[in-house]
């Protein structure tokens, strides 16, 4: 008898359910970490700008300069990763965007904005990355592993177009950059509730 071809929808989807539950999860939370930030992002130079009137060349130098500044903790972040687990560096970047994002939003000096710029830099994006990274890697083998980062970089770009998307609707509706920047980082921190409630820890 004459076996039935299995069409290229169902060898896709057959792949991709061989990845983990745990990679699908740490996927989801990705993209609404993602979507969080990018609600934000896009704005921050405005909002300094234009509502906080710190000029242009002050804020450029502030996020040139503290984004410099936070390499050394990417390093610092892959250190702690490998010593004491992934999901703590994650916690540690979900907490940093937070910061950074409410704290914009109650911030009306320029020195409040330096101390959550520099809290997120330490802490925010590039401990997301390194976290994420390490535990994509830990959980997924090796064969199959520039795909697990294809599909997590997928989810990252998804946010970064649906983030800014929401904030268009958000801002069109009146609130102002204050409130947007103070949900942009409550959705940053509901990725919180995938990392302690459903992710295990994969070190």
């Amino acid at each position: 008898m004459r076996s039935v071809k299995a069409s290229p929808a169902s060898r896709t989807v057959r792949s991709l359910s061989e990845f983990p539950p745990q990679f699908w999860l740490l996927t989801a939370g990705i993209l609404v970490y993602v979507i969080g930030v990018d609600m934000c992002f896009p704005f921050e130079t405005l909002f300094l700008n234009g509502r906080l009137h710190i000029s242009m060349t002050v804020v450029g130098l502030l996020l040139g300069i503290t984004g410099l500044a936070g390499l050394p903790f990417q390093v610092l972040g892959g250190a702690f990763a490998d010593r004491f687990g992934r999901r703590g560096v994650l916690v540690l970047a979900v907490c940093g965007s937070a910061v950074l994002y409410v704290g914009l939003g109650l911030s009306h000096t320029l020195a409040e904005v330096v101390v959550v710029v520099s809290i997120e830099a330490a802490f925010g994006w590039a401990m997301f990355l390194t976290g994420s990274n390490a535990m994509i890697a830990d959980l997924t083998v090796a064969h199959r592993r520039a795909e697990a980062f294809g599909l997590s970089r997928t989810a990252i770009n998804v946010g970064m177009i649906v983030g800014p998307l929401i904030a268009l609707a958000f801002l069109g509706s009146g609130p102002g950059f204050r409130p947007l920047f103070v949900v942009g980082g409550a959705v940053c921190l509901s990725f919180l509730v995938v990392i302690l409630g459903g992710l295990r820890e994969t070190k």
